[in-house]
């Protein structure tokens, strides 16, 4: 059984390996765009599962000198993210510890490929409201399902299994329904207004050979979608929370 393994999150480790700085990611640059609509020089801004520090070193170029904190477990690319952000504050912790910041910390929350790590996604919200000053903003990435059902996904690559099974599952791509998102939403005091922001495909993306893990484009009923080696296809959303 599933629940009787490891379960781990190591494919992060592959940002380790890559410089891809100056190539900004279709998810990153929509980031930009979101936060260009309300953005005061003065915000402060966290990326909290910062990996190597991609999004902060976009933001630090294009944002009028921005206040800048990146949180991240993985000591690792904390190491490598300070040495391509030279203006960001980093901090070890992961996004399930309260006390890893202060309450109302920040500005503008932002949290990219994290959630879909978590089976359950109330915890981190609800850390992310709480870090997130009064008027501020949460914007975060997760794989939306628009049928009422949340969908728990481990995996294991095939060289890691063994005649009992793999050693170890991974996490990463949970998928949660819109709905249980919005019966959340209506339930926390503290929000004035969330806002959906699909993230429609209009790039060519090929599939990784080395990574078939990663997501690449496909034609579905006539449009661009993304899928991965997994096999799913892939609603992926922006959610941008305005608090009170």
């Amino acid at each position: 059984m599933v629940n009787k393994k490891k379960i781990l999150r190591l494919h992060d480790n592959l940002y380790l390996k890559e410089n891809r700085y100056d190539k900004v990611k279709n998810i990153n640059k929509k980031i930009y765009k979101i936060l260009l609509k309300d953005y005061k020089s003065e915000d402060k801004i966290t990326d909290f599962g910062c990996a190597n520090g991609e999004l902060l070193y976009f933001l630090e170029k294009k944002l009028l000198s921005p206040s800048l904190t990146g949180i991240e477990v993985n000591p690792k690319l904390i190491k490598k993210a300070k040495k391509n952000v030279k203006s960001a504050f980093f901090k070890q912790g992961s996004i399930v510890k309260k006390k890893i910041i202060k309450k109302n910390f920040t500005n503008i929350s932002i949290c990219i490929g994290v959630l879909g790590i978590f089976d359950n996604f109330e915890k981190i919200l609800n850390n992310l409201i709480y870090w997130t000053k009064p008027s501020g903003k949460v914007i975060f990435q997760v794989l939306l399902n628009n049928d009422p059902y949340d969908v728990n996904i481990k995996y294991s690559h095939s060289n890691k299994w063994t005649i009992n099974g793999p050693k170890y599952y991974e996490s990463g791509w949970n998928v949660f329904s819109k709905q249980t998102l919005k019966n959340f939403f209506k339930k926390i005091p503290s929000i004035k207004k969330v806002k959906f922001y699909e993230h429609k495909i209009s790039y060519e993306q090929k599939k990784n050979k080395l990574d078939p893990l990663r997501s690449w484009t496909f034609l579905y009923d006539k449009k661009k979608k993304l899928t991965n080696g997994l096999g799913m296809v892939i609603n992926e959303y922006l959610i941008k929370i305005d608090l009170k």
